[in-house]
């Protein structure tokens, strides 16, 4: 269980300004569930005269730390308010929870804004790049001719990157595949 009491270890840092920047180091990695990489934080926390086990439960603490902050308010002072009332019972110094408390709110709504923009969302279909192609094999040298087949064709942009993905399906495929769409469309009439 990790322990906002590291936070303690805040006060080595050598000014605001490495503060901010080791926050903000670590809220780019706190999505990780790799364990803590001195490469990745621990240049920052270098300057803060740390052993590397200090170090790492600092790095484990603040990563706790922005995560139970970064989605809780949107406004400045409801975030100062909750700063300092999850921080209220891990007996810091007063100066490390006002500190935080005035720094972390300007940082989570640049942290929240970049976390909304890198989102992963699903592909999107673009309505105006749909094709399909009826194909009939020719017959065989049997003179049995084989079932037919369709090509559908779909646009979709994906991470801003337009794809084209093509499905072939045969009769029954095609009966599958707009009983599908029929119930989709049932429920959404529905909503």
């Amino acid at each position: 269980m990790v322990s906002f009491k590291h936070l303690g270890l805040l006060s080595s840092a050598p000014s605001k300004t490495a503060l901010a920047a080791t926050l903000n180091r670590t809220f780019l990695h706190a999505s990780s569930t790799s364990p803590f990489v001195p490469a990745t934080v621990g240049e920052c926390l270098d300057a803060f005269g740390l052993s590397a086990n200090q170090q790492e439960d600092l790095y484990n603490a603040m990563k706790k730390f922005v995560k139970d902050v970064l989605y809780q308010h949107n406004d400045a002072a409801k975030t100062a308010e909750y700063v300092k009332t999850i921080l209220s019972g891990a007996n810091l110094d007063d100066k490390i929870v006002n500190l935080l408390a005035t720094l972390v709110p300007n940082l989570a709504a640049s942290w929240r804004a970049a976390a909304i923009e890198g989102k992963v969302s699903p592909p999107r279909l673009d309505p105006d790049n749909i094709a399909w192609r009826v194909s009939q094999p020719s017959g065989s040298a049997t003179g049995v001719s084989g079932a037919s087949k369709v090509t559908l064709s779909l646009g979709v942009e994906d991470n801003g990157e337009n794809k084209n993905i093509s499905i072939e399906l045969d009769k029954a495929g095609v009966d599958t595949f707009l009983d599908g769409l029929t119930k989709i469309k049932d429920q959404l009439s529905k909503v």
